[in-house]
């Protein structure tokens, strides 16, 4: 927060420790929720603490409905069902969704736009601008988190690649390909959105862009943590 309250002049968050690997995505919301809700007007009876624990807690619910549609939308109201009872029994979800503000929202993140890159296959070959627009959101406020959020754009691309190659697996017999300028279009306007909210949420990128999340990818392949 005091990276962007003093316009990047205070850079701790680039500089302390292997901070500037991570996105600040879910860490700004808290702060930002705890200033309005409690620390400015004192309103809130609960402290930084409390809700950051809160707001986990309710990412790992989002996940949960995630998890349910996604299953609804491959194999009908069972599978959904199915997809919410286990993901809800695996310890290791419920146990970071109520305390780990890095790996829990990059979980539901991955399955937030896991479903929105369904939906846009259902839609093919033209998904509206809503599925868009929460293809592109639901990707960013990934890599915001973490960088390797950046999978998931490899997704999409999978997915347009295999539009142009075999155009009857997504759209059906006698598909044709998209247009060129078409797909372009659809490809990229997920992928800069996503870029764009990534490097809005994530001090370090806004210092280079393009560079500095590549560099944080080839940091975070070797990366060593004793514990």
């Amino acid at each position: 927060f005091l990276w962007y309250q003093t316009g990047g002049q205070d850079q701790r968050v680039v500089t302390d420790s292997d901070q500037r690997l991570y996105g600040s995505a879910f860490n700004l919301l808290t702060v930002c929720i705890w200033r309005i809700a409690g620390h400015d007007f004192g309103s809130w009876p609960a402290g930084f603490y409390e809700i950051s624990h809160l707001l986990i807690a309710l990412t790992g619910w989002i996940g949960l409905v995630a998890a349910g549609r996604i299953g609804c939308r491959l194999a009908g109201p069972c599978a959904g069902f199915l997809s919410v009872l286990f993901l809800a029994l695996t310890p290791v979800y419920v146990g970071h969704a109520f305390m780990n503000p890095k790996d829990a929202p990059l979980a539901v993140g991955f399955l937030v736009a896991t479903d929105a890159l369904l939906v846009a296959l259902r839609e093919w070959p033209a998904p509206s601008w809503k599925t868009i627009a929460i293809l592109g959101v639901s990707m960013g406020l990934t890599m915001g988190v973490r960088v390797n959020g950046v999978l998931l754009l490899a997704y999409w691309t999978l997915l347009v690649t295999v539009a142009v190659v075999l155009p009857e697996t997504l759209a059906g017999p006698g598909a044709r390909r998209p247009a060129l300028a078409s797909l372009i279009r659809t490809w990229l306007l997920p992928c800069a959105i996503a870029w764009m909210i990534m490097t809005a949420l994530w001090p370090f990128a806004q210092l280079n862009p393009l560079w500095n999340p590549i560099q944080a990818i080839l940091e975070n392949a070797k990366f060593h943590w004793p514990a």
